[in-house]
């Protein structure tokens, strides 16, 4: 079935980019995307921990930071719709997730913390102006 080919495929060439609290992302994200009005955001993973950004004409940039916890080391970037992003991570309020990344234009894979492979969101990426 279509669940077992997605995990697969996720558990080959996906690796853990950002562990935290869904809650606290959600927070980074909303304020990020309330602050530009921005439909797609920059989400940076850094040893730190995941930096969203955006910009528009009207309203400039923003950026905030969501902290990493654990040893998370990856360097990665995607352009993704904020309220797209919001929708998944509202499904698991409450809950330390982990976001799993491949490259740039792969689809990003949210999952409660161990959990592994059994994903509960997929957010498909955007390109990046």
């Amino acid at each position: 079935p279509f669940d077992i080919v997605l995990a697969d495929a996720f558990a080959a060439d996906h690796a853990v980019v950002w562990r935290g609290h869904a809650d606290a992302l959600a927070a980074v994200v909303h304020r990020v995307a309330r602050t530009t009005d921005a439909p797609i955001l920059s989400v940076r993973y850094t040893s730190e921990g995941a930096v969203i950004g955006a910009a528009d004409a009207d309203n400039g940039e923003g950026e905030d930071l969501a902290p990493v916890r654990g040893g998370v080391t990856l360097v990665a970037v995607h352009g993704m719709s904020g309220r797209y992003l919001l929708d998944a991570l509202g499904s698991m309020a409450g809950r330390e997730i982990e976001i799993h990344a491949g490259g740039n234009l792969s689809p990003v894979g949210i999952c409660t913390v161990g959990e592994g492979s059994d994903l509960r969101a997929v957010v498909m990426p955007a390109r990046l102006g």
